[in-house]
């Protein structure tokens, strides 16, 4: 059992590995808490001892930030571990939650069970999971400093590898326009080490945990995560060094022989193909049996490659524009320079859609558009690709294939299953591109989730009268016969100008702005991100005449008809902007963002319709994840800031 000496006595968790054991998590954080500000608290310590206590609760209640059943162990898997994430868009998640048994946290061999040393861990991932990084690295330093040298140093390795995984993230989202290039830092915000990114990179990280495995050799736990590390650098062989030797370890870590058996499949793609043997349990087995090392291409380089010939779907585009960015009280006018290659399908006697957009072609061929995109962007939201390196990606497939043809072409449409941004954008979007270019009666499209009453009607708006098959399960499970790639409109999620404009020519009833109507949209209420100002604002702009709009419940008749004449149009980042196609060209939009996470997705829409843009930059609350784009946030957008954009876009 697990447990430690404490002020209350004896707690002990009711299973091993922390594994289910939620109950006991209030009083954890209860221990940690009051351990550190009892014995190891320092002068100038920004919180007190039941801020921090209020600070964890919150934490451990929010999904996007601990595993709804595995709370504890979450916060003993370091930030920058895949496994620890909630979302189970990836394979590690999948993995680590048919592991529930196991002890992927290698709490055992780090010799935590029972020890005072448990809750010390604890506070140190506690400050790295609520972002406050100076507090988390001061505290590791103290761990090294005290005798806890290998988690210590465990821990900052962490930090420094989290943030050169986002640092690379931004890297390639700013050199294609996705994330603006410069960044004003929101009063109060300036602990958040976002704006200096550029800092970072793997080398440090993978020396800090060359420093935890000096002290701790035997810990595989260690050393797995410093493979990991060598990975996202792109040293495969390094890595699969690193876990050849902790597979020698005592109680080695679960992942170990899985991520070894990978770096072993993408570093010699031909050897033994189909064995999953290695997986540890029957539904791991089964859900990747075979695993193939394909080589990462886009469509020009395919069809080069194959002889296939392409099918523009639309011409290389150039938007330009400007938007105003609001950052404490000071408005800025900012240029937007975006450029879109010409989106092209491509026909595959063989195919796999792997979901996404993302597809297996002729068994070994991914077709990712963009390999400089780079490769750790593929493992984001597709859960069979698991492992990536030297320019293949290996991806897991099923033991039993099941074949799908039809008469005509076979269309996966990209993002079916996602919300009402992806489905409109990229699924509709391109299904439109396709209809002008092809005809949609040339080809059958296909979906793995039957179509619900809003993408249904958004369907019969966009193709009246196609035709969508169902074909359940995961997407990878199916071989696909005489099929088409479609690609996504969107470039990492920046919507390609001429779907904007074919969508909005079909779905759009819009006509002329009417003076006074103005709105505010109010976000989904979840333990997502959230605006925490988002009452005061609503009352502010009541006090300006603008009225809140709901989304949730309302059908896409409903919207259409309600933006057709939206003077202003205010509204959280997010989903609900995608309703910028039904509202007039002089629309005047304004964006309440995060300075620290904002994409030019909306400011992009805007310009391809024409609408002016003004956009709040507030500060925000990271909430950190392995990749930046799913670290979680609370917005907080100054009052100051939004008046000054009403205040412009009225007089406009």
């Amino acid at each position: 059992m697990i447990g430690w000496p404490s002020s209350e006595g004896t707690i002990a968790p009711a299973y091993d590995y922390c594994v289910e054991d939620d109950g006991f998590l209030d009083q954890i954080i209860r221990e940690s808490c009051s351990l550190f500000h009892r014995e190891h608290r320092w002068p100038g310590y920004p919180r007190t001892l039941q801020a921090d206590i209020d600070l964890a609760r919150d934490l451990a209640a929010r999904i996007d930030v601990t595993r709804a059943k595995t709370k504890v162990r979450s916060f003993f898997l370091p930030c920058s571990d895949p496994a620890r994430i909630a979302w189970e868009g990836s394979s590690e998640p999948v993995i680590a939650a048919n592991l529930d048994d196991r002890d992927i946290a290698g709490l055992g061999e780090r010799q935590l069970l029972n020890q005072p040393a448990f809750l010390s861990v604890f506070f140190g991932a506690f400050l790295t999971r609520a972002g406050d990084f100076d507090q988390a690295e001061r505290f590791y330093s103290g761990m090294v400093e005290q005798g806890l040298a290998a988690e210590g140093w465990f821990g900052l390795a962490d930090i420094q590898h989290l943030l050169a995984r986002w640092a690379a993230e931004h890297a390639e989202y700013e050199a294609l326009g996705v994330f603006p290039r410069h960044i004003e830092i929101p009063l109060g915000y300036e602990h958040d080490r976002i704006p200096t990114l550029q800092r970072y990179g793997f080398a440090a990280a993978i020396a800090d945990y060359e420093r935890a495995v000096a002290y701790s050799p035997d810990v595989s736990f260690y050393r797995l995560h410093l493979a990991r590390a060598l990975i996202d650098a792109g040293e495969l062989r390094r890595a699969r060094e690193s876990l050849a030797r902790a597979a020698q370890a005592p109680s080695a870590n679960p992942f170990v022989a899985i991520y070894l058996n990978f770096a072993d499949q993408l570093l010699d793609p031909g050897v033994d193909k189909r064995s999953g043997d290695f997986l540890p349990t029957a539904f791991l087995r089964q859900q990747y049996q075979q695993l193939i090392a394909a080589r990462v291409t886009d469509v020009d380089g395919l069809a080069r490659k194959t002889g296939l010939e392409p099918i523009a779907l639309g011409e290389h585009q150039r938007l330009t524009g400007a938007y105003v960015a609001i950052t404490n009280g000071a408005p800025v006018t900012r240029a937007l320079a975006l450029d879109y290659p010409a989106p092209k399908a491509l026909p595959l006697p063989v195919m796999r859609d792997l979901s996404l957009g993302l597809t297996l072609a002729l068994e070994s061929q991914l077709i990712a558009e963009g390999p400089a995109l780079g490769l750790q962007h593929l493992k984001l939201f597709v859960r069979p690709v698991l492992m990536i390196g030297e320019g293949r990606a290996l991806i897991g497939l099923p033991a039993n294939d099941r074949v799908a043809r039809g008469d005509k072409l076979l269309v996966p449409l990209p993002a079916a299953p996602f919300n009402y941004y992806h489905w409109v954008m990229d699924a509709m979007g391109a299904a439109a591109m396709l209809d002008r270019t092809v005809g949609a009666d040339q080809v059958e499209f296909v979906t793995t989730h039957a179509l619900d009453g809003w993408r249904k009607e958004v369907l019969d708006r966009v193709l009246p009268g196609a035709v969508v098959h169902v074909l359940p399960g995961a997407p990878e499970d199916r071989i696909i016969l005489n099929g088409l790639y479609l690609p996504r409109p969107a470039r990492l999620n920046l919507p390609h100008p001429q779907a904007v404009r074919l969508l909005r020519e079909r779905m759009s009833r819009h006509g002329k702005a009417r003076p006074g109507k103005r709105v505010v949209v109010r976000r989904p209420q979840d333990r997502g991100r959230r605006t925490v100002n988002e009452a005061a604002i609503h009352d502010y702009l009541a006090g300006r005449g603008f009225e809140v709009f709901d989304p949730a419940g309302k059908s896409v008749a409903d919207q259409i008809a309600y933006f057709a004449d939206v003077e202003v149009f205010v509204s959280p980042g997010g989903a609900a902007l995608t309703n910028l196609l039904f509202c007039p060209a002089e629309t005047k939009v304004v964006v309440l963002a995060s300075a620290f996470h904002h994409h030019e997705t909306f400011t992009a829409l805007a310009a391809a319709i024409g609408q002016p843009c003004w956009v709040c930059l507030g500060g925000c609350e990271t909430r950190p994840n392995p990749h930046l784009i799913w670290s979680v946030f609370d917005h907080d957008a100054r009052l100051e800031d939004v008046a000054i954009a009403v205040d412009q876009a009225l007089s406009a």
